[in-house]
């Protein structure tokens, strides 16, 4: 069974996040802050990260999504970022240079939508096996 980590401050989104991936056949654990979820990311070795950008600090995901690639590069790291409503955050998260800053794998938008986010759950899983199988 594959594990899931889920970390964001939002309880709501976590349970949907949650219901979605266990009722799948997910194992999932979830953390509230940053910090949390390195913690729960050392115990728990999840094959796959979501995490939310804007937690507890403006960087808070990006600072975990860094820490978990430069640890375990090999885990896939999905940012769940709503930053395309807020005008206050503006930057491409398209542009190469960013990109490689933000060490994630796959950006998913907020308010999430159940099916997309279990497609592409899948999706990054089987290419995670597929890559390790080489």
């Amino acid at each position: 069974m594959k594990k899931i980590l889920i970390v964001d401050d939002d309880v709501d989104v976590r349970e949907v996040i949650t219901e979605t991936l266990s009722s799948n056949g997910y194992s999932v654990e979830v953390a509230e802050t940053g910090e949390e979820g390195w913690e729960k990311f050392e115990k728990f070795h999840p094959d796959l990260a979501i995490l939310d950008l804007v937690m507890e600090t403006f960087d808070a995901g990006f600072i975990l999504a860094y820490k978990i690639k430069k640890n375990r590069p090999e885990v896939p790291v999905i940012l769940a970022t709503s930053v395309n409503q807020e005008s206050e955050i503006q930057f491409d998260l398209n542009e190469a240079k960013e990109r490689q800053w933000i060490k994630a794998d796959m950006f998913i938008d907020k308010p999430i939508n159940p099916g997309i986010l279990l497609e592409r759950v899948n999706n990054i899983l089987n290419l995670a096996q597929d890559k390790s199988h080489h």
